[in-house]
């Protein structure tokens, strides 16, 4: 594989797919609990089960973590790109705040909240564990925050990458005092780099090219390992001999399955990296497109489906017992709805501020 193939200042197009299909994966868990939880009596049965192993938007919050990581580092390895850290803070800013600071105020009126006004600066500041009106928010928090540990982190790739190595260790041996989404980014930064160097990519390739099946195994592995939440839940003794495991560790449940899907999400991306098939699928105007707006998608779907609740206790009754329909109608409807906002948001907000906050970057840096 050649790195040089990837390594632009401009986005990477198969990798902002992943991205939108995560966004969708979210989507469709928050649809899910919504039809299973609160418009149903079904609750958390096997069918519920089966959909969250297949479209985790839980864990999805573990890739977007682990290509943050990437997808900030890479230009620095490939482009000989450096980047003072205040310019990479100013333009995380303008990425993240303008849409996210709209929907937070346009879900304070849709919702009449009666949040102080103080709790709302708090929310629309993305101070930690404020995320009352766009629970997505708790994951920008994390996002905006630790990802202006990168530009840190890639000097220290640069300077030693076996020192970064090492941090992996200490950052999973550190969980009670930080939070666990620091491995995350870590992950993804040395990501950028093995890539960059094709050495990882190149050996899995090399080790699994000529036996299809081992390959396949290998991903269905990963895989479980992605959506291990859901598959223990099926086994209530596999569940607690987990618990038992984590509580011997003093760690909490949550964070070995992070751990474990962030391990999976590294995995993914150096696959879709090596297999040109994926990526010619990846590249496709649909899913690239849904990339482009994910960031949209991600905020904008959760005050929809609290807003138009009551709408689907109308149609909750119209279908009566044809649940299959339910959902499918469900699907249909909401992410109808988010794309279309979405694309709006991204043309008319997300755009002009990316570009504004480049522009402000390069005014001071003259």
């Amino acid at each position: 594989m050649n790195s040089t193939l990837y390594s632009t200042n401009k986005r990477i197009d198969f990798l902002d797919s992943t991205r939108g299909i995560a966004a969708l994966s979210v989507i469709i868990l928050h649809i899910n609990q919504l039809l299973f939880f609160e418009l149903s009596n079904k609750g958390n049965n096997w069918e519920y089960k089966t959909l969250c192993v297949f479209f985790n938007g839980i864990d999805a919050v573990s890739y977007f973590f682990v290509l943050s990581g990437f997808v900030l580092s890479y230009k620095f390895f490939t482009n000989n790109f450096d980047e003072s850290p205040a310019a990479f803070a100013t333009k995380r800013i303008f990425r993240i705040f303008p849409l996210y600071t709209l929907v937070v105020l346009t879900a304070y009126f849709l919702y009449r909240s009666n949040n102080s006004f103080l709790l709302l600066f708090k929310e629309m500041s993305l101070f930690s564990g404020y995320n009352n009106l766009v629970r997505p928010g708790w994951s920008l928090s994390v996002e905006i925050s630790i990802s202006l540990l990168v530009p840190f982190l890639v000097r220290l790739v640069k300077y030693d990458n076996k020192t970064v190595w090492q941090l992996l260790i200490v950052v999973v041996l550190c969980y009670a005092w930080i939070t666990c989404f620091v491995f995350h980014f870590v992950l993804g930064v040395l990501l950028s780099f093995v890539i960059s160097k094709t050495i990882v990519p190149d050996l899995l390739y090399n080790k699994f090219a000529n036996d299809r099946g081992k390959f396949l195994l290998l991903i269905v592995f990963f895989g479980m390992m992605y959506s291990m939440r859901f598959l223990v839940s099926f086994s209530n003794k596999g569940e607690y001999l987990l618990k038992v495991f984590c509580d011997s560790l003093k760690m909490p449940l949550d964070y070995l399955f992070f751990y474990l899907s962030a391990i999976s999400s590294f995995v993914f991306i150096l696959v879709i990296f090596r297999i040109e098939a994926v990526r010619i699928f990846l590249n496709s105007k649909m899913l690239v497109f849904l990339g482009k707006i994910s960031f949209g998608l991600y905020l904008i779907h959760y005050p929809i489906i609290q807003i138009t609740k009551k709408y689907a206790h109308l149609t909750a009754e119209t279908f009566g017992n044809l649940f299959v329909v339910n959902l499918l109608s469900y699907y249909v409807i909401f992410v109808s709805i988010t794309v279309l906002l979405a694309t709006i948001a991204y043309y008319l907000i997300e755009e002009p501020f990316i570009k504004l906050g480049k522009k402000v970057v390069a005014h001071f840096d003259k």
